[in-house]
């Protein structure tokens, strides 16, 4: 019994030695190597900038999650932080101070206001401005939406307007 003891100790120590592996973190190799433990199994990772998939692969349907392919740019998160930066004055100047302002998401293909579609719209936010007519807010959205329509709660100024989210992320307007 202690023979057999002795024997799984000794193995179970040679396991954990082989795990864990050396190797400093030297810098500019874009290859690395990991072993596992259990079977001394060596996996190779290449990790390159250049995205061209087989071609006749995607001619299939995938049987293993190794078999997908995406875009080089594809990312698992759902949404996006989107930064909304207005500014409102009335006629002669002056800041609207504590006015509403709505952002509701549209369809991307709607360009005008009087669009049937703007009655699908749906309410993502809505934002009081500051004393001095002002609003910088931050809001997370989700990835598909590039298109608000963005209401100012203001009479005698064009209040109404569809902006689209820049590639920075940000969504910028002066009711003036």
């Amino acid at each position: 019994m202690k023979i057999l003891t002795t024997v799984l100790s000794l193995s179970l120590y040679l396991s954990l030695i082989t795990a864990c592996g050396g190797g400093g973190g030297g810098g500019g190799s874009s290859t690395t190597t990991q072993a596992t433990s259990v079977n001394t199994v060596e996996t190779e990772v290449i990790v390159t900038d250049q995205y061209e998939p087989d071609s006749s692969l995607l001619l299939e349907e995938a049987e293993s999650s190794s078999e997908l392919y995406v875009s080089n740019s594809f990312r698992f998160n759902s949404h996006k932080t989107v930064i909304f930066n207005f500014t409102a004055t009335n006629q002669q100047s002056e800041p609207l101070s504590n006015t509403l302002i709505k952002v509701s998401s549209i369809l991307d293909d709607i360009e005008d206001l009087n669009d049937e579609g703007l009655i699908d719209r749906e309410l993502l936010s809505v934002m009081k401005t500051d004393g001095n007519g002002q609003i910088y807010r931050t809001l997370e959205l989700p990835q598909g939406i590039s298109t608000v329509l963005v209401e100012l709660n203001a009479m005698g100024i064009e209040n109404t307007v569809i902006l689209d989210i820049n590639d920075l992320d940000i969504v910028t307007h002066n009711f003036l």
